[in-house]
Order: C-alpha cells, then sequence, then structure tokens
C-alpha cells in the first residue's frame, strides 16, 4: 500500500546530468561568441581618442580591412618632450615643475618648457660624467617636429646656469597607432594625411553587416539550448524521482 506524495522510484540520472552539464557549457560559449561579436560591430566606428595630427592613413574606402589592421596614426604634437640628462652633482636642485630654457639652435629660438619627471638613472657620458634624466614637456610653436635637436639648461640661482650633458631629440607627447576595430568593407574614411582631428571624431567606419547575420545564428543556438537545458531539467526532476499521485495498492512492478 501507499499514500500519495509516497516514493515510488528513483532513476539513475548521471547520463541526463552529464547531457544538461555538456547543454550549459556550450550555452556559455555561445554567449562568448556574442559577446565578442557584439564588441566588434560596436567597433564599427573608429574615432580618434584624442586631438591631434593623422600621418600615414594606409587605406582608402572600400578596402577591405581585417580585425587589428592598422589604418593611420594620430599624433599629439601640441605639446613636444624631451630626455635630458644633467650630472648627480644638481640632482637635489632640479625638480618636477622647475622651468628649463631649451635652445633649437637649428630655428634660431628658445622657448621654456617644465619639469614633468626625473628619473635617477645609471647614465656616463663619454666623459665620465654620472647623470640622471630629467623629461621636458614644452609647447609646440608649429615647428617643432620630432626629431628636432635641442639643448637645455635650468636656473639654479646660486649656482647659476646649469646645462644638460648634451643635446637631446624632441618627441611627440604622444603617438597612437589607429587600428580597426572589426573586420570588413570600409565605407567611410574621414581623414587625410596631416589632416587635425579632434578628440572623439569618427576617422573610419567599417561595415560589419556580416557580423548581424553572425549574431543571429548564434542567438537561434541560444534558444535551442535553453530549450533543451528546460526540457531536460524538467525531465530530470519529473521522470527520474516518481511519486505517488493518489493512495492506493501497487498492483504490479515490472523492475527491482
Amino acid at each position: 500500500d501507499v499514500k500519495a506524495g509516497d516514493l515510488l522510484y528513483v532513476l539513475d540520472s548521471s547520463d541526463a546530468e552529464d547531457e544538461l552539464l555538456e547543454y550549459e557549457v556550450n550555452l556559455d560559449t555561445v554567449y562568448e561568441q556574442v559577446s565578442d561579436l557584439q564588441k566588434s560591430i560596436a567597433n564599427q566606428r573608429v574615432t580618434a581618442d584624442f586631438s591631434g595630427r593623422i600621418e600615414d592613413v594606409q587605406v582608402e574606402q572600400g578596402d577591405n580591412v581585417q580585425n587589428g589592421a592598422v589604418l593611420a596614426t594620430l599624433i599629439d604634437d601640441s605639446t613636444m618632450k624631451a630626455t635630458l640628462y644633467f650630472s648627480y652633482a644638481y640632482q637635489d636642485v632640479i625638480r618636477t615643475g622647475m622651468d628649463v630654457t631649451l635652445s633649437v639652435q637649428d630655428q634660431m629660438m628658445t622657448r621654456t618648457g617644465t619639469v614633468t619627471n626625473v628619473q635617477y638613472v645609471d647614465y656616463v657620458t663619454p666623459e665620465g660624467m654620472e647623470c640622471f634624466a630629467v623629461t621636458v614637456s614644452v609647447d609646440n610653436p608649429g615647428s617643432f617636429s620630432e626629431g628636432t635637436t635641442v639643448t637645455g639648461w635650468v636656473s639654479g640661482g646660486a649656482a647659476g646656469e646649469i646645462y644638460a650633458a648634451g643635446d637631446a631629440e624632441l618627441e611627440y607627447n604622444r603617438a597612437q597607432s589607429i587600428t580597426a576595430g572589426a573586420s570588413g568593407e570600409l565605407t567611410q574614411v574621414n581623414v587625410i594625411d596631416y589632416g587635425r582631428v579632434e578628440a572623439g571624431d569618427l576617422l573610419f567606419t567599417v561595415d560589419a553587416s556580416e557580423y548581424e547575420t553572425q549574431l543571429e545564428t548564434l542567438q537561434k543556438q541560444i534558444d535551442n539550448y535553453e530549450k533543451n537545458i528546460a526540457d531536460l531539467q524538467e525531465e530530470i526532476d519529473t521522470e527520474y524521482t516518481r511519486y505517488a499521485d493518489i493512495s492506493g495498492q501497487v498492483v504490479s512492478a515490472y523492475y527491482n
């Protein structure tokens, strides 16, 4: 005799649970693929991270590019920087924020820069002077370019003018390779060599419509996996453990 709610039998559900786990793993993989595709779709628009000048445009409208391909170079030349070396005799004199006079001999001009970083490196000049490194930032009047040779000095008070040990070359404040964030055809190229752009400007557009089709396919896979998981979970919950629906007497049992 049994009462309603009594346990009648339990089936081994390990195979079904393994299948359920496989569905869940596959579903997670598809979700990761969807996330990657959504990022690629969002990256169809390539914008400027900062204001500056475009150089070395390598593509034209209509070209097919791959994700990660270099499209151009963006340069911030509003300010330039140079690394000068000074004798350790003046390490207590030179500090961040100090003014530095930079002389550009080729252009017969001087400009005032600012010490932005001091690093106590182990550099020795050919004459045997031990020096530390001083990074100087200077506004670009428009004539400075990367590789321009400068020398510099600081006012050391009672010590007078303290000159750097040798010349240095100007570098751009910031330079960045602009890369495609998706694969596809370039439908917009809004830049030319030496053109100026502002932060946030749209530079390139990649037609990534192929990703939309892939996304639809993946969404169908997600729907199928979620349905299979729900159906299998219901089967495990209801078919592998059976309770008596009513009170009564068991009249036959086919398995032990």
